[in-house]
């Protein structure tokens, strides 16, 4: 009874093992996702400010010629 008792303890706990290193896996995939798009969204603004950026230079230099 008692040896029974202790697999199943031990059984559990490899089982929270194994989710907590499945938990893990997740989040460690979903954070490199989100560093993924939150790179694409810095290039993007980068790009954005960029162009603007030249943009402007390109129309003042218009404007003062």
């Amino acid at each position: 009874m008692m040896m029974k008792k202790m697999l199943m303890k031990m059984k559990m706990k490899m089982m929270m093992k194994m989710m907590m290193k499945m938990m893990m896996k997740m989040m460690m995939k979903m954070k490199m996702k989100m560093k993924m798009k939150m790179k694409m969204k810095m290039k993007m603004m980068m790009m954005m400010m960029m162009s603007d950026f030249f943009g402007r230079t390109v129309f003042s230099f218009h404007r003062i010629r």
